[in-house]
């Protein structure tokens, strides 16, 4: 089996609840949204020209100029970029993943464990790629799993039951494994349907993985509207239960380090009223929210 991949990388988990931790990720290539409304308010198209570069006349995803209209991660799912993608055997990916720890291990020299990130685009579209991905034995000694997904895609039994074997497993081998799901549904504001990015059903599907972490993560901007469509949207998330006394966290809308502090502070004042936690991205603070960060 193999899988598209836009990038394999190290570094800080960047957003919400493990915010600094350190991280490996594998950035799956591929989604079933486009996101076109993110800083980018007038839904330009996204052109060569309104992306500052060809994608074409790059050789090496690392090269591209900094994304700064439109969803910031369009060069994992833009058929533009295809050329930059790697197909992996599953074995030889977790195997490049874990070749960029230090010591080659899944544990700090601090004791303090290396979460791996699945993200994308969307990586519930590669769910059979998933299970098996967390099955090759070189992964036998990662503890959490982040899954960050935008929470619209459905989740199949086999996938539910392969997770929980995936836990059972580790819990037999002295291993207190979890998954974690970071849900970022997608607002009006994305330019995505509300009635294909809002599922509260697949949120409680996510429940049925036992001693899984769940959290919802929604990007904002610092207007009222976006805040109000949070409040609404999680309404319709609670009342299956399955987002219940849920933590909730509010990100600036921003491609750039620069986009994300010139709102900041009223994104922040606006979790505080609302009763948010305010979510900074780390790692565009950090390292400039490039590829490979």
């Amino acid at each position: 089996m193999t899988a598209p991949v836009s990038e394999i990388f190290l570094s800080i988990e960047g957003e919400a609840m493990f915010a600094g931790y350190p991280t490996a990720y594998i950035r799956f290539a591929g989604c079933n949204f486009t996101c076109a409304g993110f800083n980018n308010p007038e839904m330009v198209e996204i052109t060569n020209e309104v992306l500052g570069f060809d994608p074409a006349d790059y050789t090496k995803l690392e090269d591209i100029p900094l994304i700064t209209r439109g969803c910031d991660s369009i060069y994992s799912w833009d058929k533009r970029f295809k050329h930059l993608w790697k197909r992996y055997d599953i074995k030889e990916l977790a195997e490049v993943v874990t070749s960029l720890l230090p010591n080659y291990s899944w544990k700090s020299r601090s004791g303090l464990p290396i979460i791996l990130s699945l993200t994308g685009g969307e990586p519930t579209l590669k769910q059979k790629q998933i299970i098996e991905l967390l099955n090759e034995p070189i992964l036998v000694s990662v503890e959490t799993v982040i899954i960050e997904t935008n929470c619209s895609v459905p989740l199949k039994q086999t996938f539910i039951d392969s997770l929980n074997e995936w836990e059972y497993n580790g819990s037999m081998r002295g291993r207190h494994r979890k998954i974690v799901w970071s849900n970022s549904p997608k607002l009006s504001v994305s330019g995505e349907k509300r009635e294909v990015a809002i599922n509260p059903n697949i949120a409680n599907m996510q429940r049925y993985v036992s001693g899984h972490i769940q959290y919802f993560k929604f990007v904002c901007g610092d207007n009222d509207t976006d805040f109000d469509e949070v409040a609404d949207v999680m309404k319709l998330y609670s009342a299956n239960d399955s987002s219940a006394n849920q933590k909730v966290y509010i990100m600036p809308m921003a491609c750039t380090m620069e986009q994300q502090q010139d709102i900041a502070k009223g994104v922040a004042l606006k979790c505080i009223k609302r009763g948010y936690i305010y979510c900074h991205r780390v790692h565009a603070s950090v390292f400039g929210n490039t590829v490979g960060t």
